[in-house]
């Protein structure tokens, strides 16, 4: 069964210095004037047009500020800065357009801020989430362990298109100025913007369609976190632009998610999908909507799975310390147990636990415990004390998704006059971890565990 639910991202932006002043300042500024150093600070002190536009943008910034959650003001924080950065650099003799006074650049900036954050406090465009909603529910049942993304780019009939990269790119900064010369008109990069392009992984440009808006991504480390840089061309060269509203890099908002430029029917988009493989049996999809050279509020649209269990499993687990291994004269049984076992498990820790251990005689439970304090020794030896999330490795309160093979759940499993010590947990390597689910069956031979089976079930997001 799935679930959806979508909500309006409402980005909030701020610069620290600047909100501290709202409400109490003297000035036409958001600043004090007397403290000024920058050529671009002197020109908003001195030009009364351009105090009044500094002004309402502080206006804007309070009203976004209001309606913020804690993080969405940490996020638009750094945004804000990073558009004070953007004025700084855009509107100086060096980079101004021919003929364009400083005080027309800064005005012209201004404007274009202060319409952009007019336009979060509008109703936010929910049309292209209901859409992927929509449109994906008929098509689920039929893919499963499938991100909803690609389901929907893959039929011929969703009206979702995903654009196509322009380039990959080794060594962006050297790279991007030759393919920008080729383009028709050829454009500039300048050796500011090229400096910024730092990163030991490979670079993909991406363009929103129809739209001047360009991304310069790279994909780093094993938590695959994007770097991404944004950037439109105008006057014949490539200037820096703001990430669109709920994407942020920071934070690792950027890692373990996919992003891409595409179309939900004649509308132009950035989507990012949050689909992993952990055993976390849910995902969403964030989508900006282009909208007359800037973005609306994001939406989000979020999906709730049920599990699918199988024999097929997402690594080969049979390669790592034999994990497939059965050792008992009724592999096929345990097997089989294994499964039903780690369906109970990922339904209700605690429910499982119980039932087998209500099922247990007197003599079959001490024989149980004696298998637990030789689990419980062997994991203190590990130094392995507790379950991530904080539960103790003999209780059931945690999540299901928390429990690894590393801090597994135990339980009887009594099969036959056997009184077995099943043990289940999410493989792992390092620090990653996975839904597919391990379970052993021990039981005492000679006042120790000996095993007697070991299975990988598949998980998947049903």
């Amino acid at each position: 069964m799935r679930q959806w639910q979508w909500e309006r991202l409402r980005p909030s932006v701020g610069l620290v210095s600047m909100l501290c002043l709202i409400g109490r300042h003297v000035h036409a500024q958001s600043f004090d004037c007397r403290k000024v150093s920058t050529e671009v600070e002197h020109a908003i002190c001195n030009d009364k047009a351009l105090g009044e536009l500094d002004s309402s943008l502080a206006s804007e910034l309070k009203d976004s500020m209001s309606a913020a959650t804690a993080d969405q003001r940490r996020d638009f924080v750094w945004e804000e800065r990073r558009w004070i950065a953007y004025r700084d650099k855009h509107c100086t003799p060096a980079s101004s357009t021919e003929g364009e006074s400083l005080s027309e650049c800064l005005a012209a900036v201004y404007r274009e801020r202060i319409a952009y954050l007019k336009s979060l406090k509008g109703v936010a465009d929910l049309s292209n989430c209901q859409k992927i909603a929509d449109r994906y529910r008929p098509l689920a049942s039929a893919h499963p362990g499938e991100p909803p993304l690609s389901v929907l780019a893959n039929s011929p009939t969703s009206g979702i298109t995903l654009a196509a990269p322009l380039a990959n790119m080794t060594n962006a900064a050297s790279e991007l100025p030759v393919w920008a010369s080729k383009q028709t008109p050829p454009f500039l990069v300048p050796e500011e913007f090229t400096k910024s392009l730092i990163s030991m992984a490979g670079w993909t440009l991406e363009k929103l369609p129809n739209v001047n808006f360009y991304s310069l991504s790279s994909i780093e480390g094993t938590a695959h976190c994007y770097n991404s840089t944004y950037f439109g061309v105008t006057r014949g060269g490539a200037e820096f632009e703001l990430a669109p509203p709920g994407f942020n890099d920071e934070g690792g908002a950027s890692c373990g998610v996919s992003r891409t430029f595409g179309r939900i029917d004649d509308a132009s988009v950035f989507i990012q999908e949050n689909y992993n493989w952990t055993p976390q049996m849910s995902s969403d999809i964030t989508v900006a909507t282009s909208n007359d050279g800037g973005f609306y509020s994001a939406c989000k649209v979020a999906f709730l799975f049920a599990p699918t269990f199988s024999d097929q499993t997402l690594n080969s687990w049979e390669d790592i310390k034999s994990l497939k291994a059965c050792k008992a004269t009724e592999c096929a049984d345990l097997r089989r147990a294994a499964f039903e076992l780690a369906e109970e498990v990922q339904k209700n820790p605690a429910e499982a636990r119980k039932r087998w251990l209500t099922r247990l005689s007197p003599e079959q439970e001490a024989e149980y415990e004696k298998e637990i304090k030789l689990a419980a020794r062997k994991q203190s030896e590990l130094g392995i004390r507790e379950l991530p999330g904080g539960a103790t490795v003999d209780q059931t309160d945690a999540d299901p998704a928390s429990i690894t093979q590393e801090a597994p759940l135990h339980l009887p499993y009594v099969h036959h006059g056997h009184v077995y010590l099943a043990s289940l947990g999410h493989f792992t390597i390092g620090w990653r971890y996975f839904a597919d689910w391990g379970v052993t069956f021990e039981e005492l031979e000679d006042d120790k565990l000996a095993s007697r089976g070991n299975f990988a079930v598949g998980m998947m997001k049903g």
